[in-house]
């Protein structure tokens, strides 16, 4: 008896704390995969049924749209009631202007509605719970955090923009800039400041197929092109020829594909990434894209975007390509 309950404390405990760590780590590993699928889909989910906030009846659709994301993708409520915003701020009056549809345009009431109705307490956060980012959470019952303040981010972006202003710092316009990066008159009637944006030096074609350095965190490359444009007929070939080369370096190319109105695309190819730390994965990417499009002679400048967007997710990448400048993509 006294052996046997020796050989337990020899060999049993130590079995017991081995299979508890391994049975965590399988249930860490579950939580991260199940979150970081919700995180693509939802994504793909929200760029698929957005509205263009071309219509009054737009504005109740993307706020039904946003409760859906709320219950189905919590993950990113956050960044999409926040993007929300922002499409709300960059939204045009359209009264008078032409439309076959026979539905209402949108008029800055109906923006102003859309704004005030985003700063309810009942849009501060997602319907459901996060889903848990550890074990232990997984085993308990948590709450949804709220997501930041909305419109107040105008002012602190304002007041980073000026202190980079300086002879050693290399700032420029974005081309093309969309409604976001322009000075506009927001629907209250208070003008806001364009923003200078920070580019770094430009980017070089390899001479031939680079082989990226794996990312030390995971990225996530989402893909732009202009709506209605020859881009989108091949954009998604080329997405997933990216995603699949791509995957090995821990870049993770997003599958739904974004399409901006052209009068909000900048004319040159972009990336827009968050800060420095993110520049040398946004700096590699644009030199495997320069030799994708080499017989375009694209080459992709970097745009560091986080201190106008501080919501946005530090390891987001966006790749903004514009249509060919000859008008159809060079074979």
């Amino acid at each position: 008896m006294a052996d046997g309950g020796g050989w337990i404390g020899k060999y049993g405990v130590p079995s017991l704390i081995l299979s508890a760590a391994v049975f965590a780590f399988q249930q860490q590993q579950q939580i991260f995969d199940r979150r970081q699928n919700n995180v693509e889909s939802g994504y793909q989910f929200y760029s698929e049924q957005r509205t263009s906030l071309h219509y009054a009846g737009d504005v109740e659709s993307e706020l039904s749209l946003l409760r859906i994301v709320g219950r189905a993708f919590p993950s990113i409520y956050c960044d999409v009631r926040q993007d929300l915003y922002n499409r709300a701020y960059e939204a045009e009056d359209r009264t008078g202007l032409a439309d076959t549809t026979g539905r209402t345009p949108i008029d800055a009431a109906d923006i102003e509605i859309l704004q005030n109705a985003l700063n309810e307490p009942q849009y501060d956060r997602p319907a459901e719970a996060q889903y848990p980012r550890n074990v232990i959470e997984n085993f308990t019952l948590t709450r949804a955090r709220a997501c930041d303040p909305l419109g107040e981010q105008e002012q602190q972006v304002a007041e980073n923009g000026a202190a980079q202003q300086s002879p050693a710092a290399t700032t420029e316009a974005a081309p093309a800039p969309s409604a976001s990066e322009a000075a506009e008159t927001a629907p209250g009637g208070q003008a806001r400041p364009r923003i200078a944006v920070r580019s770094s030096a430009p980017t070089t074609t390899p001479a031939t197929a680079p082989t990226l350095a794996a990312a030390p965190t995971l990225m996530r490359v989402f893909m732009h092109v202009p709506l209605g444009g020859v881009r989108e007929a091949g954009i998604q070939d080329m997405t997933d020829t990216a995603r699949s080369e791509l995957a090995s370096s821990n870049f993770r190319v997003m599958r739904g594909v974004e399409r901006i109105a052209p009068r909000n695309f900048p004319r040159e190819p972009t990336i827009r990434y968050f800060g420095p730390e993110q520049e040398d994965e946004a700096r590699a990417l644009a030199e495997y894209l320069n030799y994708q499009y080499r017989n375009e002679d694209l080459h992709f400048s970097l745009v560091a975007i986080g201190d106008r967007y501080p919501n946005m997710p530090p390891n987001n990448i966006e790749v903004w390509i514009p249509n060919p400048r000859g008008g159809a993509p060079a074979q």
